[in-house]
């Protein structure tokens, strides 16, 4: 029985071997992080030819290379926005998900809990 939860790929999973469930989360941030770090370095490379054609312009010409890095840093600014809201949404997904299983599953949850409630308790009094 798999539910998904969301539209981004976050979903409740049976894992057979301890009647339990796990959250999946489909793993699209690695790209993202990839490509966005990639515009970045080009974005960087960009302004940096404009600055110094900005240097020997004048005019005209530095009202245009004006425009275009404006240009260059809009788009940046909208794709990080678009991965701002990408990541909020697979956040909402996955309290989606845990908020589902705890409905369905609340003794485990209550389990859960005082279990990691002990652990923290130990250590603790440990010290």
């Amino acid at each position: 029985m798999t539910r998904t939860v969301g539209r981004i790929g976050c979903r409740l999973q049976p894992d057979l071997s301890n009647n339990n469930f796990t959250l999946g989360i489909a793993m699209t941030t690695e790209a993202q992080r990839n490509e966005l770090i990639t515009d970045a370095k080009s974005l960087m490379n960009d302004a940096d030819e404009i600055v110094k054609s900005m240097a020997t312009a004048s005019g005209d010409k530095l009202a245009d290379l004006g425009d275009k890095l404006r240009i260059k840093l809009r788009g940046a600014k909208e794709k990080i926005a678009d991965a701002q809201y990408a990541v909020a949404d697979r956040a909402k997904a996955a309290a989606r998900a845990t908020d589902d299983y705890v409905h369905d599953n609340p003794w485990q949850a209550i389990g859960v809990g005082a279990a990691i409630g002990f652990v923290l308790g130990l250590l603790v009094n440990r010290r």
